[in-house]
């Protein structure tokens, strides 16, 4: 009951004007039935224009009724799903970085943007079989009144037929919806390969053939599953819906008047009850995949916040320092600092330490060692972002403590190996117009691209052309502390030797920390001091 979870959840004030004239509509729904039978039944010489008139009123209260009632519950909804999905978002930013990089990013983006893109059209269909339900009900009312017999065997009818449905259909269709989702997963994962590994298979045709192939078999599958899907849906829901709306007219026509004294007029007016409800009950039977996939997105993303508040409750109930508490620091020290890596099964696969190191403000520091010896690890322990497994980081003198850590994280500018080049420049207050061209200059992209409203005109640009603009963002944000992690790997030669003798240096004497992880030992004599790692051990230089 997701949707009804969703309603209660994030709606503080309950939209009782949309609730009541979602009950007017359906009233005057079936008043205009009654109308109609009743009219119809008159003598031609025995219409009146008031009747008319009695007509359009209710026809007039019906549109609008239903009209102001889902405008109101639907705005309603959306606000409680965009509520829902700020609120995830905020959390996620909140969590940690450890946490986030197990996540499948793809998994968690289709169920949030699926949600998104379907809401609408989905809680329209279902508010509207909500309101076919009501309409249902009055109607059952307005049946007993005509016929208690005629009553009993179309509740009988329906009300079996709604169980069949509920316990055998639906259910082979809820399962067979699972499998299909599965396997559209399957499908975009494969086809994400295609495109993000199109340079490995242009070149080897016979890794791209098996590739293909491999794609054309989940394909295949898939083809398969949504097949099923359709059968199911039309086998399970429009056939069956068919079969019970003319059995439920050959019930009324065949049987009711063997089993009842009934005359003909009694007989017809049920027929004409029967044929309206057509609509209604063809709405409940279509909303059922819209119901079952809404609630489906919608579980996921609760789950997802379950999960995630697993990771920030702590972080959230501690108080938090300004920003800019850690901006004079004079030292930081990792102190046996030591971080484990966990494989999927819970087993340590790497770990790193004890570190004990000590960073005085204004150093350059340069930490090395062969690949996968622990060195961006050993970079996002000092920034904070991993959270050490044993040890301490102390800044000062004082431990760092969890309610300090947004205060020390905005102490750094990153450039990590895996950074995100975002296209806008976010954070920065005040944008000096001459010092962008000047920088982007500097790094002789300035006819590559340019700051517009904030924003980059172009960041479609070289491996190493795309790290120097992620610089001029870092030196916009002017922090105290810089972590570089090989940033010069993907520059040329006087670019490499820019980074090393003149940035760096220049850094420095503003009074700027820097740590950065180099493999040019051509260069290590610009560092103050180098923390060397083997295999997550740290090493004396030789």
């Amino acid at each position: 009951m997701s949707l009804i979870q969703l309603y209660n959840n994030e709606i503080e004030k309950k939209e009782y004007l949309g609730i009541l004239m979602f009950f007017v509509s359906s009233a005057a729904a079936v008043v205009i039935l009654v109308s109609i039978i009743t009219f119809s039944s008159l003598p031609l010489e025995n219409l009146k224009y008031s009747y008319l008139f009695f007509y359009l009123f209710f026809l007039l209260s019906f549109i609008i009724g239903k009209k102001v009632s889902f405008r109101r519950l639907i705005r309603s909804f959306v606000y409680a799903n965009h509520k829902l999905t700020k609120r995830v978002s905020n959390k996620i930013r909140q969590s940690n970085l450890s946490y986030i990089e197990k996540l499948s990013h793809t998994s968690v983006f289709k169920d949030v943007s699926d949600n998104n893109e379907n809401f609408v059209e989905s809680i329209t269909i279902v508010l509207n079989a909500i309101h076919s339900s009501v309409v249902v009900v009055f109607v059952f009312f307005y049946m007993l009144f005509i016929s208690i017999k005629g009553f009993l065997i179309c509740t009988l009818t329906i009300g079996l037929s709604i169980y069949l449905h509920t316990k055998y259909l639906q259910k082979d269709y809820q399962i067979q919806f699972n499998i299909t989702k599965e396997q559209e997963k399957e499908y975009t994962k494969i086809f994400h390969q295609l495109l993000c590994g199109f340079k490995e298979l242009k070149i080897n045709s016979k890794m791209s053939n098996e590739h293909f192939e491999s794609l054309k078999n989940v394909l295949n599958s898939l083809q398969e599953m949504i097949f099923k899907m359709c059968q199911l849906m039309i086998n399970n829901f429009n056939i069956f819906f068919d079969a019970l709306l003319l059995g439920y007219l050959g019930v009324i026509t065949f049987v009711l008047p063997k089993i009842a004294t009934i005359d003909s007029q009694t007989v017809s007016k049920i027929l004409i009850i029967g044929i309206f409800l057509n609509g209604p009950v063809g709405s409940l039977f279509a909303a059922i995949p819209f119901w079952i996939k809404s609630n489906q997105n919608i579980a996921k993303i609760y789950q997802f916040e379950i999960d995630i508040d697993k990771e920030i409750d702590h972080q959230l109930s501690t108080p938090k320092l300004p920003l800019s508490v850690f901006d004079q620091f004079k030292t930081i020290q990792l102190q046996d600092i030591i971080y484990d890596h966990y494989n999927n099964e819970g087993e340590v696969c790497f770990s790193l330490g004890p570190i004990n190191s000590v960073i005085n403000r204004g150093e350059i520091i340069f930490i090395v060692g062969g690949n996968g010896s622990g060195k961006t690890t050993l970079m996002k322990i000092l920034s904070g972002l991993y959270k050490t497994s044993s040890g301490e980081i102390l800044i000062d003198g004082n431990t760092l403590k969890e309610s300090m850590l947004p205060a020390y994280h905005n102490l750094f500018s990153t450039i990590m190996s895996d950074y995100y080049l975002f296209n806008k420049l976010y954070g920065l207050e005040k944008i000096d117009d001459k010092e962008i061209a000047s920088l982007l200059k500097l790094m002789r992209i300035e006819t590559k691209t340019a700051v517009v409203d904030k924003t980059f005109t172009n960041t479609r640009l070289s491996t190493g052309q795309r790290k120097r603009l992620a610089m001029i963002v870092a030196l916009l944000h002017d922090k105290p502390f810089y972590l570089f992690d090989e940033w010069a790997a993907d520059q040329d030669v006087s670019f490499r030797k820019y980074f090393y003798e003149v940035l760096l240096k220049d850094l420095k004497n503003k009074g700027k920390t820097v740590v950065a992880i180099s493999h040019d030992d051509r260069f290590y004599h610009v560092a103050d001091k180098i923390i060397k790692l083997e295999y997550g051990k740290e090493v004396p230089i030789v």
